[in-house]
């Protein structure tokens, strides 16, 4: 009977990338069962990461430095999360305003902002120079950003390899604010998720870098958390899909002048999807907002439900999916990214649900 040793290399490397995309702690378990297995897992030591904090990642920054000059990990799949990021904590905040007066919450408040520059500057060197290495051979990278401020990563200016992107946050190194150019090249990117952030203008940009992003080869698209403050998204995603769609945005009831971004050449000329397949809107309906703010929702869910029919109609092989969900049930973004990264290199659907009640069993995982 053959034993391990009789079995070619190239074939356990096959076996190998296939049981190592839960993050790495597959590969870090064959290292130290054995001799064998470390040696055969050696090259796939960093196939797929999961770093779940800024301490993490400059750790594992440090290690790749002290490597020899001809070590050369190839990085497939990449989750980056920051866990250990500091909040200005509003409660202490403000129990410092009401017991000491506005100079303990300035001092408070500045010690904060100095607190969260210097950990800024960090994230961008550590982020670079990971990414920086990986970018040759990286297929998904996936980012979850929990907060309502930018991320400041460094990130390389084209990854080649690269087939699915998902983000959540605001992350001005993919979609900075200002303009309809994306500072990134992704010239095979094929599937792309990104969470809109909390408030702010920059909730409109990812939508309207699309296309400088990807070079037209998108095939999924999901859009996550689109609110009562996203009046312009229903045209904009309309302009995205004419070319696939054969059609002229439909008229809608948010139209072009609620999006400023949407007279522009990087929407209203340039913007095109033709190999789209499959797009999802998630919508977060307000709960106990404003007249305002139920008013306006109601007009941009109209819009979306009526782009669904409209691709229904015009082009019935794209799948388009709108799912919606009270503002205070929404997903948990961070562990639902991850799980979704990971169904995705493991070969499952992940993020990219075909019906409302597919969407319902992801967020009870």
């Amino acid at each position: 009977m053959p034993d391990i040793y009789q079995i070619p290399t190239e074939l356990w490397h096959s076996i190998l990338v296939q049981a190592c995309t839960d993050g790495g702690y597959t590969g870090r378990s064959l290292a130290l069962a054995s001799r064998f297995f470390h040696g055969q897992s050696h090259r796939l030591r960093f196939y797929t990461l999961a770093i779940t904090s800024l301490q993490r990642l400059e750790a594992l920054n440090t290690f790749l430095l002290s490597q020899p000059v001809d070590f050369q990990p190839k990085i497939v799949h990449v989750y980056l999360s920051f866990t250990d990021e500091p909040y200005f904590n509003l409660f202490t905040a403000t129990k410092s305003l009401l017991e000491d007066g506005s100079s303990a919450f300035i001092k408070l408040l500045v010690e904060g902002k100095t607190e969260r520059t210097r950990w800024d500057e960090r994230l961008f060197a550590a982020s670079a120079g990971l990414l920086t290495r990986a970018a040759s051979t990286l297929r998904t990278l996936c980012i979850a950003g929990a907060g309502p401020w930018p991320y400041d990563l460094g990130l390389p200016r084209e990854f080649p390899k690269l087939e699915e992107l998902s983000w959540a946050g605001y992350i001005p190194a993919i979609a900075p604010e200002g303009t309809t150019e994306s500072p990134i090249s992704l010239p095979r990117l094929r599937r792309l998720h990104f969470v809109l952030p909390y408030a702010g203008t920059h909730r409109t940009q990812p939508l309207s870098h699309v296309t400088t992003i990807t070079s037209g080869t998108l095939t999924h698209l999901r859009i996550s958390d689109v609110s009562y403050q996203d009046l312009g998204t229903p045209f904009t995603l309309g302009m995205l899909m004419r070319a696939r769609c054969g059609w002229d945005p439909p008229s809608i009831a948010s139209s072009a002048e609620n999006d400023p971004l949407a007279p522009t050449p990087g929407v209203s000329s340039v913007a095109a999807l033709p190999h789209l397949q499959h797009v999802i809107v998630h919508g977060v309906r307000p709960v106990f907002g404003r007249i305002d703010e139920t008013s306006e929702w109601d007009e941009v869910s109209a819009d979306l439900e009526m782009l669904g029919r409209e691709c229904r109609k015009s082009c019935p092989d794209l799948l388009y999916v709108f799912v919606t969900r009270e503002w205070g049930a929404k997903a948990r973004w961070v562990d639902r990214l991850l799980d979704d990264w990971a169904a995705r290199i493991s070969g499952g659907s992940g993020c990219w649900v075909k019906s409302d009640a597919e969407e319902d069993a992801l967020e009870r995982v």
